[in-house]
């Protein structure tokens, strides 16, 4: 069963210098509505952080895709290797209706790193 409640302080991505690092790494997998951006740290941990944009949505519904992404993780992060940083950008809202789909979209990510790996 996947862990609930907040993110320590050292799974998450929480500088903004360390956003910036992940994108300039490029390394990105995408399916429609979202993005992932990773980088390898060589570090023993994963560490996740989300970027939702002003995409054409209000603060209550960018906190409502912020809420299922964080949900999502704690439910597939196991799927992801450790070693790197990894930031999720949500393109558009439409794929953000309910848990289980956001939690198919990563699981669908996840494959595609593991393939790219």
């Amino acid at each position: 069963m996947p862990r609930t409640g907040p993110f320590p302080r050292s799974e998450r991505v929480l500088r903004r210098r360390d956003f910036l690092s992940v994108r300039a790494a490029r390394c990105r997998a995408r399916i429609p509505g979202l993005r992932l951006e990773w980088l390898a740290t060589g570090d023993a941990t994963k560490r996740v952080g989300f970027t939702v944009t002003k995409f054409g949505g209000n603060a209550p519904l960018r906190n409502r895709i912020k809420r299922l992404l964080r949900e999502a993780w704690r439910h597939e992060r196991e799927q992801y290797p450790h070693g790197r940083d990894y930031v999720f950008v949500p393109e558009s809202p439409e794929l953000f209706t309910d848990l289980a789909v956001v939690r198919n979209a990563l699981g669908v990510l996840a494959q595609r790193l593991r393939a790219r790996s």
